[in-house]
């Protein structure tokens, strides 16, 4: 929705449901939708291309250090269940975060390291201005830029000569990008530091139990689908676990062991850093993207190096089920029934809503056909995705249920449409809103929604 404002000349400098995000995201899908037109399609596409574009810049990375072991980080990375579920999310700005921040450290370390000095310098200003970008994306980015700078400066060691000709473009490529905020501060009186919240933070239990159910993929299928069909949850955990034994007490070259003693420290100050800054009740899978893009080449680096079959074996046997348990939990089970309506569904170490992914296509091409212009009724949560689905022409008629007020009567035959829970609760034939009653209209309804005709 905040992208057809964008076509429509609006220009934001804050995110759409807060002042504290940036409108980038929204920015991009409105080219899309200039691009391509307006449909699911081309509001997707953007996630999936900005991941592969980031998932490049990390394997060309990985390449330029230990170039036999590039293709198994790519492999790895792109049949992990958080890369190929949180890509194909269209509507998360989280899903600009691997871009800007691999793309960053790809301009780093890559242009950065050119002989060239305006090119060199070149570099660390698209840096600093990824990074900036990224947290402006969503402050949840800082800790993992702040890990990076670390392991930066403990891989190089960074003198005080070097630091001066570095950092200053660096610096000068995240003033770059601080332009827009500032504006938004300076003309609409926004705030430049997101406002502390008084909540505290999640349970250091609970979060590692959200971790570990997102790397191995059940709390994303969860969210999305509902229900696990089978699950692979502690496969992708455990082959961390045995990898980093298998690292420590192995006899592998001290670079690679140094990159990753390295690369768990950013994964670590990363992980901590997420944990700290977020809000008691927001902790979810998506806050873990970015920690998690260095678990692919955590595992690559503790591949065998001499035993060539062996390695080949592990890589396939890593690659396949994580490619069998995203097949199967996200995409078939999606396919089956469009997700199953929860209230509270087990995410691992938390419980949240799993009304947000519902598939909603079936029933909006029913009502796009229903000719009336009377009130449709909806919960609050399906708002935007009714909103972008349904023809514009019957936008206007889109109300949320709790909006409704008390003593008021519906109009004949506006439709309220409620969902289906899958946990026992009857579908009532007939149901009560304030003064007006309301029957079930089995015509409209779909698996996952009941869709009631106003009749008294």
């Amino acid at each position: 929705m905040f992208a057809e404002l964008i076509q429509e000349g609006y220009r934001p400098v804050r995110g759409y449901f807060n002042i504290y995000t940036s409108p980038v995201h929204s920015y991009i899908i409105a080219i899309c939708f200039s691009l391509f037109g307006e449909s699911i399609g081309s509001l997707r596409i953007s996630g999936i291309l900005f991941n592969l574009l980031a998932a490049c810049a990390y394997v060309d990375m990985v390449r330029r250090l230990f170039p036999s072991l590039a293709i198994w980080s790519f492999y790895f990375l792109i049949t992990m269940p958080f890369y190929i579920v949180m890509s194909r999310i269209a509507g998360e700005n989280y899903a600009l975060n691997p871009f800007f921040l691999f793309v960053g450290m790809w301009s780093f370390y890559v242009i950065g390291s050119s002989e060239k000095k305006w090119f060199s310098k070149a570099g660390y200003t698209i840096s600093g201005l990824f990074f900036y970008m990224g947290v402006w994306n969503h402050v949840v980015f800082l800790p993992t830029v702040v890990s990076i700078i670390i392991g930066y400066c403990v891989v190089s060691r960074v003198n005080i000569k070097k630091a001066l000709t570095v950092f200053p473009w660096f610096i000068f490529g995240g003033l770059i990008g601080v332009i827009p905020k500032l504006y938004g501060v300076i003309v609409h009186g926004y705030s430049f530091i997101p406002q502390k919240s008084i909540k505290g933070i999640p349970a250091l239990s609970n979060t590692l139990i959200n971790l570990i159910y997102t790397l191995g993929g059940d709390g994303l299928y969860a969210k999305i689908c509902g229900e696990i069909l089978f699950s692979f949850n502690w496969f992708l955990p455990l082959s961390v676990v045995v990898s980093a034994i298998i690292q420590l007490r192995s006899k592998t070259t001290p670079s690679r062991k140094k990159m990753w003693k390295i690369t768990v420290l950013c994964f670590f100050f990363s992980s901590l850093g997420t944990w700290l800054i977020t809000p008691l009740g927001l902790s979810g899978p998506r806050l873990w993207l970015l920690p998690l893009w260095f678990i692919p080449f955590l595992l690559a680096l503790s591949l065998p190096v001499s035993v060539k079959w062996l390695k080949i074996s592990i890589g396939v046997i890593i690659i396949s089920i994580n490619l069998l348990s995203t097949g199967l939990n996200y995409f078939y089970n999606f396919l089956q029934d469009g997700g199953i309506p929860k209230d509270n569904i087990y995410i691992g170490g938390f419980y949240d809503s799993g009304l947000n992914f519902i598939d909603m296509r079936p029933l909006v091409k029913k009502l796009n056909k229903y000719k009336s212009n009377k009130p449709i009724y909806i919960e609050d949560v399906n708002t935007h995705r009714m909103l972008f689905l349904i023809n514009k022409s019957y936008r206007s008629r889109v109300k949320v249920i709790k909006d409704i007020k008390k003593g008021e009567r519906l109009p004949i035959n506006s439709l309220v449409i409620r969902y289906k829970f899958k946990d026992g609760r009857k579908v009532w034939a007939v149901i009560n809103i304030n003064k007006s009653v309301a029957a079930l209209d089995s015509a409209l309804s779909t698996s996952n929604y009941a869709v009631y005709k106003v009749v008294k």
